[in-house]
């Protein structure tokens, strides 16, 4: 369980060698620029995958390192599961393979 392996790290880690937070995670993966990317929505209200895509290939070609995703206005809460699956798909397939969190 990566909640459980995330708190071992935190007691572990840093607690007990009373070390500071790292910035992301230890191994490297995290670096640079990373925007959170806004949720497009169409005038129907769903969420719009082809305008996720199309911002984050924008982002890709202007240097993002990776790219944080359905939660930079708090909107991941309101989403379906399917919305969020549908746009961190479209994400993940765009950024060619860089880091996307979600």
């Amino acid at each position: 369980d990566l909640k459980l392996q995330f708190l071992y790290f935190i007691e572990e880690t840093l607690l007990k060698k009373k070390k500071k937070m790292p910035p992301c995670r230890t191994d490297g993966l995290c670096h640079g620029v990373m925007p959170a990317i806004v949720t497009p929505f169409n005038e129907e209200g769903e969420v719009d995958v082809g305008v996720a895509a199309e911002l984050t290939r924008k982002l890709v070609a202007d240097g993002a390192d990776g790219f944080f995703v359905t939660g930079n206005t708090g909107e991941g809460f309101a989403l379906s599961m399917a919305e969020r699956v549908a746009m961190c798909e479209a994400v993940v397939k765009a950024a060619g393979g860089l880091p996307v969190i979600f």
